[in-house]
């Protein structure tokens, strides 16, 4: 049973929806007498949760319990998210982000609304012209000159290299 609402709460995680990752562990852990290592991995999944949410400290809090954890792979975790979690943030360059303009919303939904207006149904009216293309005719087949010029070529190439 206890496995089965793990497993939801990774979903919930997977989503991204970290709080509802939270409250799922919370009411798992109140209800639910787990043993070990299901209980390092519910704390591992609150970690991850945090980090989500961006409260280091409450992760790196939670991740310094785990250190003294039974399971060798979980303590080893434990410690390189600490030192991730701990690592100092560096300036990133302004040049490095792209940043939208956040306008006015009501005017992006009035031009959204003007949009699917020009483009409802029974408004067939092309909006902009295409460019006229240069006619083309039928694909020609090669003619006799050509498969001369290259069955004489063919012949002259093996030739000089039997020699």
């Amino acid at each position: 049973m206890s496995s089965a609402l793990i497993k939801h709460a990774e979903a919930a995680l997977d989503r991204g929806e970290y709080t509802k990752c939270i409250d799922l562990i919370n009411k798992i852990t109140q209800e639910n007498k787990l043993n070990d290592y299901e209980l390092s991995t519910t704390k591992m999944l609150i970690v991850t949760a945090f980090m989500g949410l961006g409260k280091q400290e409450e992760a790196i809090s939670t991740c310094k319990g785990l250190i003294n954890c039974k399971d060798p792979t979980i303590r080893e975790h434990a410690r390189q998210l600490i030192l991730i979690l701990e690592a100092p943030t560096l300036e990133r360059p302004d040049n490095w982000s792209i940043k939208l303009p956040i306008g006015d919303l009501n005017s992006f939904k009035e031009s959204k609304l003007n949009f699917k207006a020009a483009y409802t149904k029974g408004n067939n009216k092309k909006v902009r012209k295409t460019k006229a293309l240069p006619p083309t005719g039928p694909t020609k087949g090669m003619d006799v000159g050509f498969v001369i010029i290259v069955m004489s070529f063919l012949i002259l190439l093996t030739i000089f290299f039997i020699k």
